[in-house]
Protein backbone atom coordinates (compact mmCIF):
# COMPACT_ATOMS: atom_id res chain seq x y z
CA UNK A 1 0.00 0.00 0.00
CA UNK A 2 1.56 3.26 -1.14
CA UNK A 3 -1.14 5.67 0.05
CA UNK A 4 0.14 8.05 2.70
CA UNK A 5 -1.96 7.69 5.85
CA UNK A 6 -2.48 10.55 8.28
CA UNK A 7 -4.42 11.01 11.47
CA UNK A 8 -5.95 14.26 10.14
CA UNK A 9 -9.49 13.21 11.10
CA UNK A 10 -8.34 12.60 14.68
CA UNK A 11 -8.02 15.48 17.12
CA UNK A 12 -4.47 14.79 18.21
CA UNK A 13 -2.87 16.30 21.29
CA UNK A 14 0.79 15.42 20.65
CA UNK A 15 1.67 15.41 16.97
CA UNK A 16 5.25 16.61 17.19
CA UNK A 17 7.10 13.69 18.75
CA UNK A 18 10.63 13.12 17.49
CA UNK A 19 11.31 10.05 15.36
CA UNK A 20 13.30 8.55 18.24
CA UNK A 21 10.49 9.21 20.76
CA UNK A 22 7.94 7.67 18.39
CA UNK A 23 10.08 4.55 18.04
CA UNK A 24 10.50 4.22 21.81
CA UNK A 25 6.75 4.57 22.42
CA UNK A 26 5.81 2.30 19.52
CA UNK A 27 8.22 -0.52 20.35
CA UNK A 28 7.20 -0.40 24.03
CA UNK A 29 3.62 -1.02 22.89
CA UNK A 30 4.68 -3.57 20.27
CA UNK A 31 6.78 -5.49 22.80
CA UNK A 32 3.72 -6.09 24.98
CA UNK A 33 1.80 -7.56 22.01
CA UNK A 34 4.82 -9.62 20.95
CA UNK A 35 5.26 -11.25 24.35
CA UNK A 36 1.60 -11.07 25.34
CA UNK A 37 0.10 -14.29 26.57
CA UNK A 38 -3.59 -15.05 26.07
CA UNK A 39 -4.85 -11.77 24.63
CA UNK A 40 -8.48 -10.98 25.25
CA UNK A 41 -10.48 -10.85 22.02
CA UNK A 42 -12.92 -7.96 21.82
CA UNK A 43 -15.91 -8.20 19.49
CA UNK A 44 -17.21 -4.65 19.22
CA UNK A 45 -16.16 -1.03 19.65
CA UNK A 46 -18.72 -0.73 22.46
CA UNK A 47 -16.95 -3.56 24.28
CA UNK A 48 -13.61 -1.88 23.56
CA UNK A 49 -14.86 1.35 25.11
CA UNK A 50 -15.68 -0.50 28.34
CA UNK A 51 -12.07 -1.69 28.80
CA UNK A 52 -10.51 1.68 27.94
CA UNK A 53 -10.26 3.09 31.46
CA UNK A 54 -7.82 5.95 30.82
CA UNK A 55 -8.45 9.45 29.48
CA UNK A 56 -5.58 9.85 27.01
CA UNK A 57 -4.07 7.37 24.55
CA UNK A 58 -1.33 6.84 22.02
CA UNK A 59 -2.45 5.46 18.68
CA UNK A 60 -0.02 4.32 16.00
CA UNK A 61 -0.34 2.91 12.54
CA UNK A 62 1.26 -0.50 13.09
CA UNK A 63 3.90 -0.62 10.35
CA UNK A 64 7.40 -2.01 10.90
CA UNK A 65 10.20 -2.30 8.36
CA UNK A 66 13.49 -4.10 8.77
CA UNK A 67 16.96 -3.44 7.45
CA UNK A 68 19.23 -6.32 8.29
CA UNK A 69 18.35 -7.30 11.84
CA UNK A 70 17.27 -3.78 12.84
CA UNK A 71 13.55 -2.96 13.01
CA UNK A 72 12.18 0.51 12.33
CA UNK A 73 8.78 2.01 13.04
CA UNK A 74 7.43 3.47 9.80
CA UNK A 75 3.90 4.41 10.79
CA UNK A 76 2.44 7.50 12.37
CA UNK A 77 1.93 7.99 16.11
CA UNK A 78 -0.09 10.62 17.98
CA UNK A 79 -1.81 10.98 21.33
CA UNK A 80 -5.45 11.88 21.78
CA UNK A 81 -8.32 11.87 24.22
CA UNK A 82 -10.39 8.70 24.66
CA UNK A 83 -13.63 10.09 23.20
CA UNK A 84 -11.84 11.49 20.13
CA UNK A 85 -10.09 8.15 19.64
CA UNK A 86 -13.34 6.19 19.85
CA UNK A 87 -14.99 8.55 17.36
CA UNK A 88 -12.03 8.11 15.00
CA UNK A 89 -12.09 4.31 15.32
CA UNK A 90 -15.82 4.27 14.65
CA UNK A 91 -15.10 5.90 11.27
CA UNK A 92 -12.06 3.75 10.45
CA UNK A 93 -13.24 0.37 11.66
CA UNK A 94 -15.74 -1.89 9.90
CA UNK A 95 -16.38 -5.21 11.65
CA UNK A 96 -19.03 -6.24 9.09
CA UNK A 97 -16.64 -6.15 6.12
CA UNK A 98 -13.60 -7.07 8.17
CA UNK A 99 -11.65 -3.99 7.10
CA UNK A 100 -9.45 -1.72 9.15
CA UNK A 101 -5.99 -0.27 9.14
CA UNK A 102 -3.59 -1.97 11.56
CA UNK A 103 -3.51 0.16 14.70
CA UNK A 104 -1.82 -0.27 18.04
CA UNK A 105 -3.18 1.72 20.99
CA UNK A 106 -2.21 2.21 24.63
CA UNK A 107 -2.82 4.68 27.43
CA UNK A 108 -0.06 7.26 27.84
CA UNK A 109 2.90 5.89 29.77
CA UNK A 110 6.42 6.85 30.80
CA UNK A 111 8.20 3.47 30.88
CA UNK A 112 5.81 0.89 29.45
CA UNK A 113 2.08 0.57 28.88
CA UNK A 114 -0.17 -1.20 31.36
CA UNK A 115 -2.26 -2.53 28.46
CA UNK A 116 -2.23 -2.42 24.67
CA UNK A 117 -5.01 -2.74 22.13
CA UNK A 118 -4.17 -4.14 18.72
CA UNK A 119 -6.53 -3.72 15.78
CA UNK A 120 -5.69 -5.86 12.76
CA UNK A 121 -6.34 -5.25 9.07
CA UNK A 122 -9.11 -7.84 9.37
CA UNK A 123 -10.81 -5.67 12.03
CA UNK A 124 -9.88 -8.03 14.86
CA UNK A 125 -9.41 -6.37 18.24
CA UNK A 126 -7.05 -7.87 20.83
CA UNK A 127 -6.45 -6.55 24.33
CA UNK A 128 -3.09 -7.32 25.97
CA UNK A 129 -2.48 -6.74 29.67
CA UNK A 130 0.98 -6.14 31.09
CA UNK A 131 1.07 -8.88 33.70
CA UNK A 132 4.12 -7.55 35.56
CA UNK A 133 3.45 -3.79 35.39
CA UNK A 134 2.01 -3.64 38.90
CA UNK A 135 5.26 -4.88 40.41
CA UNK A 136 7.56 -3.29 37.79
CA UNK A 137 6.06 -0.04 36.42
Amino acid sequence: MKHKFTFERLIAIKKELSIQDKEIVFFSMHDLTRRGVNPIWIDTLAELESVMIDDEYYIALNIITTKGKKKFFKGMLVSCLKNDLLRFLNEEFCAETGCSRPFIISPLFSIRPKYVISITEEAGIRYYICDDCASNP
